[in-house]
């Protein structure tokens, strides 16, 4: 089976709907694999989990609002069967932030530790808490995903935005971020230099890219999501945006205030939320 391919043969929707669905499907069917290689670690699962998360999509399309963004809707169905599988096999522990998780054998109802590992190397450990009231998220992360650079740490702090299912671990529900603390050098560091029409960034952790400043896009080296980057000037402010598999995925506004510090605006096109911070010169 290949990652691009879903067969719909063997299940029923109303006829109506089908084109709409496959339209979809085109559009989304990219962002889903790399969400399920991110979660699975290898293509073969990862092509299994997209393949019957698009079923299950398709059999219940006629309960999806249309008002609500369709991937909203269809990455929780994804994430749901990934977490029906880490249940039955809990020593295969990648995944991915803010996703829904069912109790998994040998965890209690409030923590749990995740270990991602790709060619036997491991890429990503978090250990996720719960308060005792359910309702706040601390994750302490270390990301060594991207090769041959130092790895990024830190703390994610998350404050419950839907409840957990009956039954279900207390990770489960939805979650929106609060705030990050404890964030090591390498995940808060970012070199920017303009040399005439172009613009370098450059990271600790290994991503960098040359961008012209007429919005040419260009590749973001060291980034294993294929993020695409292109920068504009407006003003005495610059505008990065980035885009993964032809999609606009976040917007970026920065701008060096009169008291040298740079501000930056970011827009995550995906979830609809905007994040503003100040960078101090070093």
């Amino acid at each position: 089976m290949q990652a691009n391919t879903l067969e719909l043969d063997d299940v029923r929707v109303a006829s109506t709907n089908h084109n709409e669905f496959e339209n979809l499907v085109s559009r989304t069917k990219r962002q889903a694999y790399n969400m399920a290689y991110r979660m699975t670690g290898n293509r073969d699962d990862a092509e299994d989990l997209t393949q019957e998360a698009y079923l299950r999509a398709y059999r219940s399309f006629d309960k999806y609002d249309r008002a609500l963004p369709f991937e909203n809707w269809f990455f929780r169905i994804l994430s749901n069967l990934f977490v029906d599988r880490l249940r039955r096999k809990p020593k295969q522990a990648p995944l991915s932030l803010n996703q829904s998780l069912t109790n998994a054998d040998g965890e209690d109802d409030f923590t749990l530790e995740v270990v991602n590992k790709k060619a036997g190397k491991v890429t990503f450990e978090g250990k996720y808490g719960v308060s005792a009231d359910g309702n706040t998220l601390t994750i302490n992360f270390t990301d060594s995903s991207t090769p041959n650079a130092p790895p990024t740490k830190g703390q994610f702090v998350e404050t419950r935005a839907a409840p957990a299912p009956a039954g279900a671990h207390a990770i489960s529900g939805s979650w929106t971020p609060k705030n990050y603390a404890n964030i090591n050098d390498e995940a808060l560091t970012t070199t920017y230099r303009l040399e005439g029409d172009t613009l370098h960034m450059s990271s600790p952790s290994g991503q960098s890219y040359d961008a012209k400043l007429d919005g040419t896009e260009t590749p973001t080296k060291g980034d294993i999501g294929g993020t695409s980057v292109s920068v504009t000037r407006n003003g005495d402010s610059y505008v990065e945006t980035d885009k993964r598999d032809g999609k606009v995925v976040s917007v970026t506004t920065f701008t060096v205030g009169a008291d040298g510090k740079l501000n930056v605006t970011n827009e995550d096109k995906r979830s609809g939320s905007t994040m503003k911070y100040m960078a101090d010169k070093q």
